[in-house]
């Protein structure tokens, strides 16, 4: 199961960037949609 979650969490950063880019959305903008920090969200997509 640990695993399974491990796998999950790692897709999450490319997936991420890629439906942000797809929508031609800048960091700056999904964190004012989404009220999570540009930091945060780089973070995430950087994995």
């Amino acid at each position: 199961m640990a695993e399974e979650l491990d796998q999950t969490l790692s897709a999450v950063g490319p997936r991420l960037r890629e439906l942000r880019r797809r929508r031609e959305t800048t960091l700056a903008d999904l964190a004012e949609e989404t009220g999570i920090s540009v930091s945060t969200l780089s973070r995430l997509e950087a994995g």
